[in-house]
């Protein structure tokens, strides 16, 4: 006869947030759209600024800067949940951990977007931009393998000032493979502080390593990506997250209704591969590897 007892705490799955939104050129505004200029010049490029040398007396060589056009719309991104009156007297704690599953969910779907964001609607993400570099796979590669050449290719296709601030990405079904990889007698993965006790993510060419949900199967296009958040430009709406709760929308059905939005839009700030001074091999923020 004894009513059954509501335990006050709920089991749970964890999952460690990419919160990408923390690491690339992101800037509040209070408009839902962005123009803007950018520049992609090089100094060693034939259009832009340029130096010249000259001899005495003779006539200037005129250069202007090159900017170009750029627009950013911000969309609107939501959760919206319901939960009944019973359930929310059962677990008292149940209000608070609606609002931390919110931002968790909503957080994952801006990282998505920013990484695999097809731009209808969202933000344009770096896998689908005219940025990404794509590295080719080795001549009779294996499916479903990653190699040495791959990664060191990859590296030398970061642009300069991104080395320092870049990470790799990878799905977790990746890591095996990275942990046995060498060049010659050396090993290019490397656990943190050189040891395992650090791990999860580990070392590869000084750059490190996180595993992500978002990264795509081995062997897919995407399962292994080099990248510099600073090269994706993003915009979220002063504010930030927004919330409304209501009692009347399903007050018939007792249940309650809670609304989380926020306004965000972004894109990489290349359109296109960088071209190096010397040689054809193209530079980018973003850097993957080929489907193999």
């Amino acid at each position: 006869m004894v009513p059954p007892e509501f335990r006050d705490r709920i089991w749970e799955l964890v999952f460690g947030g990419d919160n990408l939104l923390a690491e690339i050129d992101n800037e509040p505004t209070a408009s839902n759209q962005i123009n803007d200029l950018f520049d992609d010049w090089t100094p060693w490029g034939s259009s832009g600024v340029r130096a010249y040398w000259r001899s005495e007396a003779s006539q200037m060589t005129a250069s202007r800067p090159t900017v170009q056009p750029r627009s950013v719309v911000l969309n609107e991104l939501y959760a919206f949940v319901l939960a009944s009156d019973e359930l929310l007297d059962d677990s008292p704690r149940l209000n608070a951990r609606l609002e931390g599953k919110a931002a968790q969910a909503i957080g994952w779907k801006i990282d998505d977007a920013i990484i695999d964001g097809d731009g209808v609607g969202k933000p344009l993400g770096y896998m689908r931009s005219g940025a990404l570099v794509t590295v080719n796979k080795e001549a009779g590669q294996a499916a479903d393998t990653l190699v040495a050449a791959n990664v060191a290719k990859m590296y030398a296709r970061m642009l300069g000032d991104g080395i320092g601030r870049s990470h790799w990405r990878i799905n977790s079904d990746v890591l095996p493979q990275l942990m046995t990889m060498t060049l010659g007698t050396e090993p290019i993965w490397m656990p943190p502080t050189s040891s395992f006790q650090d791990a999860p993510g580990g070392y590869l060419f000084g750059r490190p390593v996180r595993m992500s949900e978002h990264s795509a199967t081995i062997g897919d296009l995407g399962d292994i990506a080099l990248i510099d958040p600073k090269g994706y430009f993003g915009l979220t709406k002063e504010g930030g997250v927004k919330f409304a709760s209501s009692i009347h929308l399903y007050f018939d059905y007792g249940t309650q209704a809670f609304r989380w939005t926020i306004r965000f839009g972004g894109q990489p700030h290349l359109k296109a591969p960088v071209s190096p001074a010397k040689g054809a091999s193209t530079k980018s923020h973003f850097v993957t590897l080929e489907a193999r």
